[in-house]
């Protein structure tokens, strides 16, 4: 399972908070083709899946990860900080 920081479960943690979603949604580490935005990946609202891999927080859910994509980014690296051209998530993959 990729680790994720705690600047990305804390920045994760704020977006759940403050969203509307429904019981049954939550966030997911997403890349193509279900990630159809700029970049090599994305953050999307989406059900569990059976095989999903799970990253919480406090006891709240934060972020879905599905098992075959967490298996690939098992050295990878979520979090949060200011890349050059603004602030967002990163994933550093190792």
């Amino acid at each position: 399972m990729l680790t994720v920081t705690e600047k990305a479960k804390a920045e994760l943690r704020r977006t759940v908070e403050r969203s509307s979603l429904a019981p049954n949604r939550h966030l997911r580490l997403a890349m193509p083709p279900v990630w159809t935005g700029d970049g090599d990946f994305g953050i999307v609202i989406d059900e569990e899946g059976e095989r999903d891999q799970v990253v919480t927080s406090q006891g709240l859910v934060l972020l879905f990860v599905d098992g075959d994509l967490g298996e690939r980014l098992s050295n990878a690296v979520l979090d949060f900080k200011a890349p050059p051209g603004g602030e967002g998530f990163t994933l550093d993959v190792y």
